[in-house]
């Protein structure tokens, strides 16, 4: 399977949708199947989402598929930064808007990961009163807490 195409509709209509999280997390990684990997950690959270009744809004597919520009070339990927950003900031605008990270192993974040935890919190902050942290409007967590918290069905591995 070299695409993961997530699609669930849970009973939802144009007059009431869902509040929607946005999905950050690494995309690069050392080699083509650690890139893999890491989409299909995106897609898990996002399809994890969905089930908490939320609409995940996940670049990493997008990116993958080249949607963005290409990620070899150092142009392409900063204007597709820019127009995932524009995502982000829409996601933010709304009250109901979330941001969920998969950070890197070691704590981190990747550098498109922290780009798009700050426009969100910028964002948030200028809109809306309450503390995106204490909320739990903005939720990081290393991918192995977050894969401690998804049921095992919604999880691939590179590979299956």
């Amino acid at each position: 399977m070299d695409w993961l195409l997530v699609g669930v509709v849970f009973g939802m209509t144009t007059l009431n949708p869902p509040p929607v999280v946005y999905v950050a997390g690494p995309f690069a990684a050392p080699d083509a199947a650690g890139i893999r990997q890491n989409v299909l950690n995106a897609c898990a959270l996002s399809l994890y989402a969905v089930t908490e009744g939320l609409g995940p809004l996940c670049p990493h597919p997008g990116i993958m598929a080249g949607a963005f520009g290409r990620e070899s070339s150092p142009a392409e990927r900063e204007r597709g930064i820019r127009m995932v950003l524009a995502h982000v900031e829409l996601v933010a605008r709304h009250s109901e808007g979330r941001f969920w990270a998969i950070q890197n192993p070691d704590g981190g974040l990747s550098s498109g990961t922290q780009r798009e935890l700050e426009c969100f919190v910028e964002t948030w902050q200028a809109l809306h009163p309450q503390d995106p942290y204490a909320s739990n409007t903005i939720v990081v967590k290393t991918w192995a807490e977050w894969k401690a918290t998804i049921p095992d069905s919604l999880i691939v591995q590179a590979g299956e």
